[in-house]
């Protein structure tokens, strides 16, 4: 069992997107299921990185991992069918 943090869920009922002191392969989880795509990693210390951010619920997939990834000195892309995303980089090291 994980703990789950209330807040953020509820937080997406009004209209955001918020991350609180949590990993980029976290935020990736949750983007995952927001967005029904695949993200994967090709280093697992991005991965580790941690943010605290917050987004309109109706941003963009490529919005949000623009910024995290300008921030997180990480690239990312989408395979040709659009269905499967790559973050690359070492992030936060």
């Amino acid at each position: 069992l994980k703990e789950v943090k209330a807040e953020q869920y509820l937080s997406w009922t009004k209209g955001q997107l918020d991350f609180t002191d949590e990993s980029f392969g976290e935020i990736a989880a949750t983007l995952e299921r927001q967005f029904n795509i695949a993200i994967a990693f090709k280093s697992a210390a991005a991965q580790r990185c941690t943010f605290t951010a917050s987004f309109e619920k109706d941003a963009s997939l490529w919005r949000v991992l623009s910024l995290l990834s300008q921030v997180n000195q990480t690239t990312f892309s989408v395979n040709a069918d659009s269905t499967r995303i790559t973050i690359d980089g070492n992030g936060c090291q």
